[in-house]
């Protein structure tokens, strides 16, 4: 199981997000309490979109390296408790 999936499998088993996540196929998004900030986890990549055209890349696509700078610079600048507890698993096990 390669990065991207485990994250997607972490985040769809996690009670924590039941409220705060939407499937859409192999599609995953991590929603704050509005539609921005969100992570969004597609088939081989995760990008966190601060804003309709701001996104980041935490997993390039074909890819399997979480860039912990991007993770990190997501979880202090954001203030939402989903996506930031997704930035702590991923930043803690990758």
């Amino acid at each position: 199981m390669g990065t991207v999936d485990q994250i997607r499998e972490w985040a769809t088993t996690n009670d924590f997000f039941e409220k705060n996540i939407v499937k859409q196929g192999k599609d995953v998004l991590i929603l704050s309490n509005n539609k921005y900030p969100h992570i969004h986890i597609g088939p081989d990549f995760i990008t966190y979109s601060k804003a309709p055209t701001n996104h980041m890349y935490i997993v390039e696509k074909g890819s399997e390296m979480v860039n912990q700078d991007r993770v990190l610079n997501a979880h202090s600048g954001c203030g939402e408790a989903h996506i930031m507890q997704a930035c702590r698993y991923m930043s803690s096990q990758f």
